[in-house]
């Protein structure tokens, strides 16, 4: 289980401890929360269904009387045979009689907030019903949303009369740059909790300030409206005698011209680890650069199996491989 308070992709959180009696999350069945008022860029959740994929909406309530909505969708915390790879993810999956040792996740969602108005209140989704995700076209099916924290992204008391950058977080991953020797990618999640737009002539660079890194390709932002936010990459390679793998100190520093930001430290992974036959190592594997940049396709096959597969009487006529 995670500590009782933990920082994840930026954002803080206090998680439940385990009770083997009694309640340690939340359903989501549209309750009202009141919340101190303020701006806030966003609303995530730790959060997981019950047997299938839940959806629904959560409605905000601002102070001028206006509101606002954001679907909210969740998988299910263990699903057969597609399990999926969740932000907390824990060893085996409990049923009422056993324990499965197959591993079971809890997600995090996101939900955008209009940052340019006070916060008065959020409405939790009602959700009751959810698609199959255990058998092809995701027939409907009842489900429940467990909501295990809740956090949200303040903006500053008095934002900058134009844009201003802050990192919510930044890591090092196992990308590097196509075409290149293998120059690490750092990813910087970036907010824009100014008044105005991050435009090409404010020329954004971003780039990582370390005692085991040297930045080879700085990263750049060239439009980010107010109350958004953009993931940037920057390329370093270790420094000379720093091995692969070592961790320590690195702080990504933001610049440009007529902006206001702030620098942002973090633990850092120096370099491409080499992969281990462990589950913990190949879970950490990446979609590569270039494959978060294709474009998105559906293949439909019919191959030769489908043959055998055709029944020519009875009930048993239609295809078994469609």
């Amino acid at each position: 289980m995670p500590p009782a308070n933990f920082v994840y992709t930026g954002i803080n959180y206090e998680f439940p401890t385990y009770k083997a009696a009694g309640n340690d999350n939340v359903l989501a069945l549209g309750q009202e929360i009141k919340v101190p008022r303020a701006k806030y860029l966003s609303v995530l959740m730790l959060a997981a269904s019950e047997t299938g994929m839940a959806s629904g909406t959560i409605n905000a309530t601002y102070a001028d009387g206006s509101t606002g909505s954001a679907p909210v969708l969740v998988p299910a915390w263990w699903s057969w045979p597609f399990p999926t790879g969740g932000d907390l993810v824990f060893p085996y999956y409990l049923t009422n009689t056993s324990t499965n040792y197959n591993r079971s996740n809890i997600f995090q969602t996101v939900s955008w907030l209009d940052s340019s108005k006070e916060l008065v209140s959020l409405t939790l989704p009602n959700v009751t019903s959810g698609s199959d995700t255990s058998s092809p076209g995701g027939a409907g099916i009842g489900t429940r949303l467990h909501i295990f924290a809740l956090s949200m992204l303040p903006v500053p008391d008095q934002p900058s009369d134009g844009p201003r950058l802050e990192v919510q977080y930044a890591r090092s991953t196992q990308k590097w740059f196509d075409g290149t020797n293998k120059t690490q990618i750092i990813e910087v999640l970036v907010n824009n909790v100014g008044s105005q737009f991050a435009l090409r002539n404010n020329s954004v660079t971003l780039w990582v300030d370390s005692p085991g890194l040297e930045t080879v390709t700085n990263g750049t932002l060239k439009r980010l409206r107010p109350g958004d936010q953009a993931l940037v990459e920057i390329g370093v390679v270790n420094k000379k005698g720093v091995a692969a793998g070592s961790t320590g100190k690195a702080t990504v520093v933001v610049s440009g011209t007529g902006i206001s930001s702030t620098n942002y430290t973090f633990n850092a992974t120096y370099g491409i680890r080499p992969y281990e036959p462990t589950y913990e190592s190949v879970y950490a594997h990446e979609a590569p650069k270039w494959y978060n940049d294709a474009k998105y396709g559906i293949f439909i096959h019919w191959g030769i199996y489908s043959v055998p597969g055709w029944g020519n009487t009875g009930k048993n006529e239609n295809y078994a491989e469609w």
